[in-house]
């Protein structure tokens, strides 16, 4: 178990695993805002959620803002 710890994944194999599965990490997201809603936790006008752990990007193509998120309504 000692020598299990030591090992850590590359920055390259994360960033493949991200890439593979972006369909269900959309789709993780999407059942979790739905369970918030169930749940009267949220209303579900405005979601923002904070995954610098799982897409640290912040190009112009994928961030949104209120105002993008309103043009697309």
């Amino acid at each position: 178990m000692v020598a299990i710890r030591s090992l850590m994944p590359s920055f390259r194999t994360i960033a493949y695993f991200r890439k593979n599965n972006a369909e269900a990490f959309r789709k993780v997201f999407r059942q979790f805002v739905l369970m918030l809603k169930d749940m009267d936790l949220i209303e579900g006008e405005t979601i923002g959620i904070d995954s610098f752990k799982i897409f640290a990007q912040n190009s112009l193509r994928n961030n949104y803002t209120q105002k993008k998120d309103r043009q697309t309504s």
